[in-house]
């Protein structure tokens, strides 16, 4: 299995935005989930983040 759900996290949403790494510990649904991948996605042209798209176990 390589992940268990896909997360969106997107500036001005989700507040705080933090700067997410691997290994580190997401709780949703009453259950802790362990960030297996990190994909920050920029804005056109910039290098302003515009979402996080997070893989979980």
């Amino acid at each position: 299995m390589l992940y268990n759900a896909v997360v969106f996290c997107y500036e001005g949403i989700t507040t705080p935005l933090p700067a997410f790494k691997v290994q580190s510990l997401l709780v949703f649904d009453d259950q802790d989930h362990v960030v297996t991948k990190v994909i920050p996605i920029y804005e056109a042209y910039d290098k302003t983040i515009y979402s996080y798209e997070l893989e979980v176990v």
